[in-house]
């Protein structure tokens, strides 16, 4: 098992060991980098405490070393699924903002159409109405009854698609 440790990795054991040797307390959970002779990398945790012999000199280090690689591995894959779903809730909510603009224009757009189409039929049914003051034979009066029925229908209908714009 050749390894190499990656240079930042070897500068942060090395600064880990020397606060060992100074202090005397141990260091735990230090995490190296590795480079095996095929390129790959790993990574290892490693604690570190103070060999001492009898007179209470430091003679040497004792390090456990633990492989990390599928903790790294699966800390990536938390890493890489967060940002996917960052990334997916920024276009959910881009999403929902064009759909409140659609929503809004929309309504807007229904809103103005009703009052276009409302104000030339409340003129229509007006004009009806006079005309149907004047002296008008029994056919002429049941046309003209039909025109202005039909109109009032019509000028409900717009009125009920602008009370719904109103609504949402």
């Amino acid at each position: 098992f050749h390894t190499l440790h990656t240079p930042a990795s070897a500068k942060r054991a090395v600064k880990g060991l020397l606060q060992v040797y100074q202090t005397g307390q141990p260091v735990k959970a230090l995490e190296v980098e590795t480079v095996k002779k095929d390129g790959s990398t790993g990574f290892y945790e490693l604690s570190a405490s103070l060999m001492r012999d009898a007179d209470g000199n430091p003679v040497g280090f004792r390090c456990i070393s633990r492989d990390i690689n599928e903790c790294k591995r699966a800390e990536d894959q938390l890493l890489r699924t967060n940002k996917e779903l960052q990334e997916a809730t920024a276009r959910a909510n881009e999403m929902a903002a064009r759909a409140e603009a659609a929503n809004i224009a929309k309504s807007e757009f229904l809103a103005n159409m009703s009052h276009e189409i409302r104000t030339p039929m409340n003129g229509v049914i007006g004009m009806i109405g006079l005309l149907m003051d004047m002296g008008l034979n029994e056919e002429q009066r049941r046309y003209a009854e039909v025109v202005r029925a039909n109109g009032e229908l019509l000028l409900e209908l717009i009125n009920n698609i602008l009370d719904f714009s109103k609504i949402e």
